[in-house]
């Protein structure tokens, strides 16, 4: 068994210091890169569509169904945006037989993807390069 000098030890462990700081960089940057491609716009295809709908049992109550299609220009959050005011429009309208518009109450539309993958990032800690400066 060969002894290591006490410079031979902290020689190595610069070198993986070193090896882990660009781990953490490349990993960084590809979840940046990811982030980005999640999230970038696309144009939507006239496939894409939105529908609420409500089903007519109970009594028979009118059924209330909206459906909208993704328009140029417009991103698939935008549609349903829309598609929620006219449904809420048509509820008020036609409510059920109770007179209540909904039989359960609404819940507020969670964070959107964008959001989720944000806040992901938030708190990470930024590693210096090697100037001192933080990325």
């Amino acid at each position: 068994m060969t002894r290591l000098s006490m410079s031979d030890v902290i020689q190595a462990q610069e070198a993986r210091i070193d090896s882990l700081t660009l781990m953490v960089e490349r990993l960084t940057a590809m979840h940046a890169e990811a982030l980005a491609a999640l999230t970038e716009s696309r144009r939507p295809t006239a496939s894409e569509s939105v529908e609420l709908a409500r089903s007519g049992v109970g009594g028979n109550p009118t059924t209330a169904k909206v459906s909208v299609v993704v328009q140029d220009g417009e991103t698939l959050t935008e549609a349903t945006d829309r598609a929620m005011i006219e449904y809420e429009r048509m509820a008020n309208r036609y409510p059920l037989p109770n007179g209540q518009t909904h039989a359960a109450p609404l819940q507020e539309p969670g964070p959107t993807l964008r959001e989720q993958l944000e806040a992901s990032v938030h708190g990470l800690r930024s590693v210096p390069d090697a100037d001192g400066e933080e990325k």
